[in-house]
């Protein structure tokens, strides 16, 4: 089994107001990376782990607690990690510490992002409104971020981008499958990667 490691060559820096949460006027940002941190690339082993996931699962300090958008991070580096490919992100509620080996259908939202061959840059940054249609978290909940390692049969596939500084335990999992069900690792407890620049916004 391959644990999805690996690094892209884009670096940036990483936004938001630290780890946990950061106010932007009335809304909230939730998110688990550092601050400032070297961009690195998570990327799957291709071709077994194809269309595995990668999630980040954040968490707001009170609810309830409305979504209205979320953000994340993919890598080009000349060579594997491709963000010009479409893919898709599956959006959720979800209550415990680990990500359901089976998400429920309820709240639970997909999003399609089509392919965009100017998608270029070392790092490209993506954002989802959801404000037309919010997820409410409720007491106990944590919402579930998971982009999926879509893969062309060149060898090139999605990268996410990961934060390695300061890592935090029980926030960014990994699938170990294509489908449900799922058998989530822990990024940094289970494989010693670190966390996923996904992050979401609400009040």
């Amino acid at each position: 089994e391959g644990e999805g490691e690996g690094e892209g060559e884009g670096e940036g820096e990483g936004e938001g107001e630290g780890e946990g949460e950061g106010e932007t006027g009335s809304d909230v940002v939730l998110k688990n990376y550092a601050t400032d941190c070297t961009i690195e690339g998570l990327n799957p082993v291709l071709p077994a782990e194809r269309d595995f996931y990668a999630l980040a699962a954040l968490t707001p300090a009170q609810t309830p607690f409305a979504i209205s958008e979320v953000r994340y991070a993919l890598v080009n580096d000349g060579g594997q990690c491709d963000a010009t490919l479409a893919h898709e992100l599956l959006v959720f509620p979800f209550a415990g510490s680990t990500p359901p080996a089976t998400p429920s259908l309820a709240g639970l939202r997909g999003v399609s992002v089509e392919a965009d061959a100017s998608r270029t840059l070392p790092v490209e940054v993506f954002t989802v409104p959801l404000i037309l249609d919010p997820i409410e978290l409720q007491a106990g909940e944590r919402l579930g971020v998971a982009v999926r390692f879509v893969g062309d049969d060149a060898g090139h596939s999605l990268c996410l981008g990961m934060c390695t500084e300061t890592p935090v335990a029980g926030a960014s999992f990994w699938s170990n499958a294509s489908s449900a069900p799922f058998t989530w690792s822990d990024l940094v407890t289970d494989l010693e990667l670190g966390n996923l620049l996904i992050e979401a916004t609400g009040r």
